[in-house]
């Protein structure tokens, strides 16, 4: 399938935050949606990652035997959105999906957003495709984000809360949190990824809360390997990411709690916890700390990818990079319009010896004249190599001038990694 589609029934304009148009559509057009088996994902950072392991942990391991996942933005095509047991729906039925839903919508005379249409159609995939269990990742927010269609969800869960999405969700972490906790059901178990105290203190004391570092944690060990405790119940051990990145040790606390609780309240069989933590162990999400060393990219240089696109996800990820040793640290950076630039640019101004300077591939892509202007403004241009979006020029001068002992790490958005994606092909 093309990377992005357009049909009249799509309408971007649609920019009133409502789950009236959605809730319309599914009711006729797909009238059991509600009876699908869900988890349900919100948070600022990381969901990506912990919905993706969730779905793999459930489909190679436990007793369901189809399990759907939903998740957003995608890289390179669309079909990354929606796949079954961590397959990927095939061009030809994202087409006849489409056409069917695009065909009804045209004759009821209603109209979706962009990503209301492509929830739909993963609802519709997944129902049809009876699948065991579904895993849905929030798009934006929570509390009017177009996956929050479903009234009784096994569990949800909040990854983390920081500020982002400022003039939609909230000028202040409690809004933002607020708007996040829109996910939450009575009598449906929440875990939590947040850690500030403020937001912790604010939750209703008989709601079922399973808090990160509270109810559940992982304990390093001196081996370099974790175990996972739930009310200090040693549950799963000997764990280690292969994904860099100290942060994503807290997105796992979250998956290996929801898998537990799982297990705990709802009877899922698992082949064994031992092979539950031998996924873990070999997991890998591409493009989130990914790793290629000299001899696995077309550049010949060690090359970080990571889809990061906001200050704290960016932030993170520059404090796993400290970790690594190279001659020199390069970044191809480049964002969106709705981020803080300039905050994220002071970060990594700090933290790179080159910076190259390059827009993402999307209409709200923030010039990177907008960057450099800002950085002639606080006297910070040294370190800026070359601003081009000619791709071709950019990655013939980090080749002529740095090697295999240095560091290239391509950071800021989605829509900037897929730009760069055919370095990933191993030369042959």
């Amino acid at each position: 399938m093309k990377e992005d589609f357009k049909f009249s029934a799509i309408n971007e304009n649609l920019m009133d935050f409502t789950l009236d148009r959605i809730k319309k559509v599914l009711k006729i057009y797909v009238p059991r949606y509600d009876e699908l088996k869900i988890i349900h994902i919100a948070g600022t950072n990381g969901k990506g990652f912990t919905s993706s392991l969730i779905s793999e942990i459930f489909y190679k391991t436990s007793n369901f035997q189809n399990v759907g996942l939903f998740t957003s933005p995608h890289v390179e095509k669309v079909n990354e959105r929606i796949k079954i047991n961590g397959k990927e729906i095939l061009d030809l039925d994202f087409e006849t999906e489409t056409k069917n839903l695009e065909d009804f919508l045209i004759e009821k005379d209603l109209k979706l957003t962009y990503f209301e249409f492509l929830t739909v159609l993963a609802i519709k995939y997944f129902v049809k495709n009876n699948v065991d269990i579904a895993v849905f990742e929030c798009g934006l927010g929570g509390r009017l984000d177009a996956t929050n269609v479903f009234t009784k969800p096994l569990i949800t869960v909040i990854t983390n809360i920081d500020l982002e999405h400022q003039n939609i969700l909230g000028s202040t972490i409690e809004k933002i949190f607020s708007e996040k906790m829109g996910i939450n059901r009575e009598n449906v178990p929440m875990v939590l990824g947040i850690t500030q105290e403020v937001l912790i203190s604010s939750l209703e004391k008989k709601k079922k809360f399973y808090i990160i570092n509270r109810n559940f944690y992982l304990q390093k060990k001196i081996n370099g390997f974790y175990d996972f405790y739930s009310n200090d119940e040693k549950i799963f051990e000997n764990i280690k990411l292969k994904a860099l990145g100290n942060f994503q040790y807290q997105n796992l606390a979250l998956v290996l709690e929801v898998v537990y609780l799982l297990y705990k309240f709802y009877n899922l069989n698992f082949s064994s916890f031992d092979n539950v933590v031998k996924v873990i162990n070999e997991f890998i999400l591409p493009f989130r700390m990914e790793f290629l060393d000299f001899k696995n990219n077309i550049l010949g240089i060690n090359l970080i990818f990571d889809v990061g696109h906001n200050y704290p996800g960016i932030k993170s990820v520059l404090e796993s990079i400290k970790n690594i040793n190279s001659n020199k640290k390069i970044i191809i950076f480049g964002v969106l319009e709705d981020k803080d630039y300039k905050k994220i640019f002071d970060l990594i101004y700090d933290e790179f010896d080159f910076i190259y300077l390059t827009d993402p591939i999307s209409e709200r892509k923030l010039s990177y004249e907008v960057i450099y202007n800002y950085a002639l403004e606080k006297c910070k241009t040294a370190k800026i190599r070359l601003m081009t979006n000619d791709t071709k020029l950019l990655l013939g001068d980090i080749n002529n001038n740095f090697g295999k002992n240095d560091l290239v790490c391509i950071l800021g958005s989605f829509y900037l990694v897929k730009k760069f994606i055919f370095l990933r092909k191993i030369q042959n």
